[in-house]
């Protein structure tokens, strides 16, 4: 096999956070096959746990594979037929809520957090974002006419958008050039 080959097929493998996210989601498709709400739960926590672990310790990529695997086993649950699966949605989305609330909020509105600090919870808050909108569209797909669904998860969602504060972000260069190209570069806005 030579180097080109030998290097293309490295790009392809799993890493070690692929392997384990891949036994975490084995591990919750067999609890819902079980009886026991308990063990369902305890799988379901999991990609949260390490969420808030990985927000903690700042590593925002880790905490945002655990966020998809984490819609990933929502869409399992809504897909299943689990005696539970209503019950144990909801205590996802307040699982969810609580990770948002215990973790990303303190980063935001804390006043005695350093810039970086509020911008690293900025980008957390939209990893959040993310997550709720793709479970949205998870409950959407599942079924169309579920409001109830779809409103609690709405409703959480909600609740976190009166943190987004755009007018904290820095501008990206289109935006610059945009307004330059509308006042000026000399512009009092600036």
């Amino acid at each position: 096999m030579g180097a080109v080959s030998e290097q293309a097929m490295s790009l392809f493998e799993l890493d070690y956070v692929d392997r384990i996210s891949r036994n975490v989601y084995s591990e919750f498709e067999l609890s819902l096959e079980g009886s026991n709400p308990g063990i369902v739960r305890s799988a379901l926590n999991v990609p949260i746990a390490v969420a808030g672990r990985a927000t903690q310790l700042r590593a925002l990529d880790l905490a945002g594979r655990m966020l998809s695997l984490f819609t990933a086993t929502q869409d399992r649950l809504l897909r299943s037929e689990n005696a539970s699966r209503d019950s144990l949605f909801e205590w996802s989305l307040l699982r969810l809520h609580e990770y948002g609330r215990g973790f990303i909020e303190p980063l935001i509105e804390d006043e005695t957090n350093d810039a970086a600090t509020r911008s690293f919870g900025r980008d957390a808050l939209l990893r959040l974002f993310r997550t709720y909108a793709e479970i949205a569209k998870v409950v959407l797909d599942h079924d169309p006419t579920d409001q109830r669904r779809l409103g609690d998860v709405n409703r959480d969602w909600d609740e976190y958008l009166r943190l987004w504060r755009p007018q904290d972000r820095a501008l990206v260069d289109w935006e610059l050039a945009g307004l330059e190209e509308r006042h000026g570069a000399n512009s009092p806005e600036e």
